[in-house]
């Protein structure tokens, strides 16, 4: 009863602070098996706000996660993702959704993108490595070795804040 009173003075303080008050319905408690029908009336008491269970969901997350595996756990946010992207399986843009995101020059541009049909994994590759693996150095070689300049204006050591940048 301790904690839910100081929650509560805790609360009144910040209601006074920023002038705000809590939505007692739109909050809610939820209480495990183990808490007694007393200390569940008395809590309430302090706090007059709905009970909820383990099932409940809000914003389309449920509050108590029963696997443990959290990607079975999580599959929901996946299947809700794509069930968005309606337009993903028919390799088509949403032309209404990138017009409305997009300046008209943008928007032309991403919509002149081909979708690509690939299922397969991506994988990512840095081409200018012989192991496909990004590095800063190579970045800066790769760039060094595209310098617009002829080769006696190039410089012909790195400066040492690029050396301490690489390393």
């Amino acid at each position: 009863m301790f904690e839910a009173q100081t929650i509560s003075n805790i609360l009144d303080q910040f209601c006074q602070n920023s002038c705000q008050t809590p939505n007692w319905s739109k909050s809610g408690i939820l209480f495990t098996k183990n808490v007694p029908l007393s200390d569940r009336e008395n809590i309430k008491r302090i706090f007059p706000c709905p009970n909820i269970d383990s099932s409940f969901v809000h914003l389309g997350h449920p509050l108590i996660l029963p696997s443990k595996d959290r990607s079975a756990a999580y599959a929901f946010i996946y299947d809700k993702f794509k069930s968005k992207l309606s337009n993903y399986k028919a390799n088509l843009w949403n032309v209404n959704l990138i017009n409305s995101l997009f300046y008209p020059t943008v928007a032309n541009s991403i919509l002149q993108t081909p979708i690509i049909d690939d299922t397969g994994q991506d994988i990512l590759v840095w081409k200018l490595t012989p192991t496909g693996l990004f590095s800063p150095k190579s970045a800066y070689k790769h760039c060094f070795n595209n310098l617009q300049l002829p080769p006696r204006e190039r410089p012909k050591t790195v400066p040492p804040h690029i050396v301490a940048l690489l390393n």
